[in-house]
């Protein structure tokens, strides 16, 4: 078996391990992370653990519930980047730290895909990058843009290609024909690397950090079969329990987009969509969709049953309550919720039920409800359980999750549709 040193760090294609070593000489850097991988390093002594590269596709991911048994044992762990920055966005209100650009994109829901960081890679030249990540696409445009290297017409049209291929499409050698790149720009755009750039600001951050004073402390029940004691998938409720307030949460933090067409889409509402002409067809899909939300509201029970057969369907069951969890943590605890805290969190949540601000979302409650459907008071109750988190954090009640390499907002703002 082997023995960590304190630290540990998971990378593949994102960064040079030779680069990393000049802020954690003294760190063991194994490959991507998968499933199980997090509680092996902790059962083998790592103390903390900084996450960048990952694996999703054809092994298991490592998961939100992972994360969190690995540091409520009393271990710290950290993400940036691809992964890492993917998993801090989940699970920072469990105490999960974030580092750069790309994570602070995920944490505030102006990205939202995998797809962004996601790139094919090659294992027999030790799992280096084929294809280039979307949001490095995006990155270097803007950069070359800036400096007028570049118009925004052809920006955009190369933005717009890549954006409609798979990952493991995004081969600069060849899509760049349809997507009008010259060489030089090519070479231009590889030179800006966003997720390097946060994984090397990850590391230097994480260098600074000090390692948790405490000791292993129930690292002999961890395993990716066996939590630690006293546990469960469901945090000691029942099922009945959980649904209710699943549903409830789902909804009004906006997560429910990721699973609720299986559940609506066979509806008979939606048959009046082929007689429509393509150009109709979005907005009145928009209309349907909340109409057939309305009515399967009503039928609560029936509709939260759904969602958990869906979510077990999917293998995203146990990650969806233990977001559901770490949003929650600390909502009874806070002794203070600032105007400021609020207001931000509404704005976040405003983007993930698809509208730009909390003004604009307000606009479309009518009755009491958001689009219609949507008790509002489930969505005002989501944003005061992730501010009233963010409060006791803030307060010092739980793990600090200090935002480190944190970039002004107008590098931010630039990833915003345009």
């Amino acid at each position: 078996m082997t023995t960590h040193t304190s630290d540990v760090v998971f990378v593949g294609p994102t960064a040079k391990i030779s680069d990393l070593q000049k802020y954690l000489p003294k760190a063991d850097f194994l490959p991507p992370i998968a499933r199980g991988d997090l509680y092996r390093a902790r059962a083998n002594g790592a103390r903390r653990m900084l996450i960048i590269d990952g694996v999703f596709s054809q092994t298991l991911a490592v998961s939100p519930r992972e994360v969190m048994d690995v540091l409520k044992d009393g271990a710290e762990v950290a993400g940036a980047s691809s992964m890492g920055a993917l998993r801090a966005a989940e699970c920072w209100p469990a105490g999960m730290k974030g580092y750069g650009s790309i994570y602070r994109l995920y944490r505030r829901g102006i990205l939202t895909s995998d797809d962004e960081v996601a790139v094919l890679t090659n294992p027999a030249a030790k799992d280096a990058a084929i294809t280039y990540a979307l949001i490095n696409v995006r990155y270097a445009l803007r950069c070359l843009e800036r400096f007028g290297l570049i118009s925004e017409p052809q920006s955009r049209h190369i933005l717009r290609t890549a954006s409609k291929l798979h990952y493991s499409e995004r081969d600069l050698r060849t899509w760049g024909t349809d997507a009008d790149i010259s060489e030089d720009i090519a070479r231009k755009m590889v030179a800006f690397d966003l997720k390097a750039r946060d994984a090397n600001l990850a590391a230097r951050f994480f260098s600074k950090d000090q390692a948790p004073k405490q000791g292993l402390r129930r690292i002999a029940q961890l395993g990716p079969q066996q939590r630690y004691h006293g546990s469960d998938a469901k945090f000691g409720l029942t099922e009945d329990e959980l649904k209710p307030r699943l549903l409830r949460w789902l909804f009004g933090s906006g997560r429910y987009q990721a699973y609720i067409w299986p559940i609506v889409i066979g509806a008979s509402d939606f048959s009046e969509l082929q007689a429509l002409p393509k150009d109709e067809q979005a907005e009145t899909t928009r209309e349907i969709l909340v109409k057939v939300m309305a009515k399967k509201l009503n039928d609560f029970d029936s509709l939260a049953q759904s969602f958990w057969f869906e979510m077990a369907f999917m293998d995203e069951l146990e990650a969806e309550i233990a977001r559901w969890a770490a949003a929650h943590t600390a909502h009874s605890r806070a002794s203070d919720i600032m105007d400021a805290q609020l207001r931000w969190v509404q704005e976040e949540i405003a983007v993930r039920h698809g509208l730009s601000d909390w003004e604009s979302l307000r606009s479309e409650v009518s009755d009491g409800k958001l689009f219609g459907a949507i008790p509002i008071v489930w969505v005002e109750d989501a944003c005061h359980a992730i501010a009233a988190n963010r409060a006791a954090r803030s307060f010092g009640k739980m793990r600090n999750s200090t935002d480190h390499g944190a970039h002004k907002q107008s590098d931010i703002s630039c990833f915003r549709p345009r």
